[in-house]
């Protein structure tokens, strides 16, 4: 597409025209200092909308900081005023895409605006690779998703404290509890498999008691660990999927301190370490023995060879509660 070089007074710039804008960024400070210091290196596109006024294809940003400074008029790339939308909207999007990684939410809002263009993904994520992006049908299908979600959520996904993946299963949820999670991950900052296994534990918690997931985002233990002063992000974290795993699994958290308090009544050496099946989920235990000489394995053997007879080794092996049989 073949441009000209103009000046144009800021004074025609309509700023509030927002068609072709890609960027998600807001901050202006650096790029600020950088024009005022360096000048403007890369004139933003326009294209002539309506009488005396011009709309920004791309180079937003460039045109708000100029402004800032109290320039008057800036050097720009004038696009044909009969250039037709696709054409133009492409120009924008790889301008963009050529100077940096678009984040999630531009790439959603590129799908948004390319999808007027396009009858199926399939064509759109095919047309992506000509604008420098690798798009796939099945990403198009989710970032479409995207532009779907609450105010809240899309924040939380711009300050980078939500994947695609996260942000569309709580995209599923009741928007209150949706929105809800979203500011807990940001709070406690959970990997992205933390993050599922506590959508999960939640919806499964959910299901079981008849409850609502923002209500139990609400319970006092909840309140409890989140607004603790004395616990460090990671320590909310810990905590958190702690209550919920003794929530979800109310009878496999008791065994499991069970377990450790019989295990330590034992009394075994340091030399012999004794383990469960991860998780509890297998009836299988291992036990390791550390040894240097034939003397110290004839001890230890000693040591195994009593075990059979010893009561808190019978409760951790058919899996007993001090309040109840058994725990199957």
């Amino acid at each position: 597409m073949i441009t000209n070089t103009a000046f144009i007074r800021l004074a025609q710039i309509d700023l509030q025209d927002r068609a072709f804008k890609i960027s998600t960024e807001q901050s202006l400070s650096g790029l600020v200092t950088s024009i005022a210091e360096i000048g403007l290196i890369h004139p933003p596109f326009l294209i002539h909308r309506k009488a005396s006024s011009y709309s920004i294809v791309s180079g937003f940003r460039r045109v708000q900081a100029c402004r800032d400074l109290g320039w008057s008029e800036i050097p720009v790339r004038l696009l044909p005023a009969d250039a037709s939308p696709l054409s133009v909207l492409s120009l924008a999007v790889a301008d963009n895409a050529q100077h940096r990684e678009l984040n999630l939410l531009e790439q959603a809002r590129t799908v948004e605006k390319l999808a007027s263009f396009f009858p199926s993904d399939i064509e759109l994520a095919a047309y992506s690779g000509c604008l420098g992006l690798s798009f796939n049908q099945e990403l198009v299908s989710r970032l479409k998703r995207i532009n779907q979600l609450s105010s809240p959520i899309l924040d939380c996904i711009r300050r980078g404290c939500l994947s695609l993946t996260i942000a569309l299963e709580l995209g599923k949820l009741e928007v209150k509890a949706g929105e809800a999670l979203a500011r807990l991950f940001e709070e406690i900052r959970p990997t992205l498999n933390q993050q599922k296994e506590i959508c999960s534990l939640l919806r499964d918690i959910a299901c079981a008691e008849d409850r609502l997931i923002s209500d139990l985002l609400e319970t006092g233990e909840m309140h409890a660990i989140l607004f603790n002063k004395d616990y460090s992000r990671q320590q909310k974290l810990k905590h958190v999927r702690s209550f919920l795993h003794k929530r979800r699994y109310p009878w496999m958290s008791r065994f499991e301190k069970a377990f450790e308090e019989n295990r330590r009544a034992l009394m075994l050496p340091h030399t012999i370490a004794f383990k469960a099946a991860p998780g509890f989920e297998a009836q299988e235990f291992s036990i390791c023995l550390s040894f240097q000489t034939v003397t110290e394995f004839a001890d230890q053997i000693q040591t195994l060879e009593r075990l059979p007879d010893n009561p808190h080794f019978d409760a951790i092996i058919n899996k007993r509660f001090a309040d109840s049989d058994s725990l199957y």
